[in-house]
């Protein structure tokens, strides 16, 4: 069971509905659309950063030395956002 409540599951399915649509996708929303082979710059701070790849999992995240946050970024291949839209809206669609 997700979760999320149902705003916030409600909301989620929206934004993944805008992304998979290709609108809403603007570096101010943090979210990217990368096509193979394109380079887009994340970011400038290479020690502050971690980038992981479609199916690549959450996992071994450095600390840099300095003890200052690391951000993330996470990219998703289509597959992946349709999956986690059908898992949202099931969720979203069971009574509990």
């Amino acid at each position: 069971k997700n979760n999320l409540n149902l705003d916030q599951q409600k909301a989620m399915i929206d934004s993944l509905k805008q992304v998979l649509d290709g609108t809403n996708i603007s570096a101010a929303n943090k979210n990217y659309l990368i096509k193979p082979g394109q380079l887009i710059e994340l970011s400038n701070d290479l020690e502050h950063t971690q980038v992981f790849a479609p199916f690549e999992p959450l996992s071994d995240i450095n600390q840099p030395k300095d003890g200052k946050p690391v951000t993330l970024f996470k990219f998703y291949s289509k597959d992946e956002l349709q999956t986690r839209l059908q898992t949202v809206e099931d969720s979203y669609n069971t009574p509990s």
